[in-house]
């Protein structure tokens, strides 16, 4: 919040350029500044240069990260009984940047005490947003992080 004399003025960067010129800005004069469908290319740094009668004051940059693909449901922990099957799924943000590559994995802990093994792969086409593994008949040996 920016406090000072007389009327203030508001100018916010990206980087160490105005951010302005594209139409999915809002308030680049004001106050607070809205990324409007924040896309990849929107991350960075941004800050604002406020103007007053006293003089004039940036504030500390703030970073933007924007994750694509956006995750929207994680998969879930199951408990199966021998030889059912076993589903996971993830559910993908229907804004996420077309075509997504995915991976199934176990035993993805960073450690290396524990290998990480490939167990499917496959790639989501544009209209397509739910990535899941079956397994048909769940053993013991199925059992781990996946």
């Amino acid at each position: 919040m920016a406090v000072g004399s007389g009327t203030l003025s508001y100018q916010w960067y990206k980087g160490h350029g105005y951010a302005r010129g594209r139409a999915d800005y809002s308030g680049v004069n004001l106050p607070t500044l809205t990324v409007l469908d924040a896309q990849v290319g929107d991350q960075g740094e941004y800050m604002c240069k406020v103007t007053g009668a006293g003089g004039t004051a940036d504030s500390d940059a703030a970073t933007l990260t924007v994750t694509d693909p956006g995750i929207l449901a994680q998969p879930q922990d199951l408990s199966v009984n021998p030889d059912n099957p076993a589903t996971f799924s993830v559910e993908l943000d229907p804004a996420s940047t077309m075509p997504v590559t995915y991976q199934w994995r176990k035993n993805d802990v960073r450690s290396p005490l524990r290998p990480i093994r490939p167990v499917s792969s496959g790639t989501l086409l544009s209209g397509e947003f739910v990535a899941t593994l079956t397994i048909l008949s769940a053993k013991q040996g199925d059992e781990g992080l996946l």
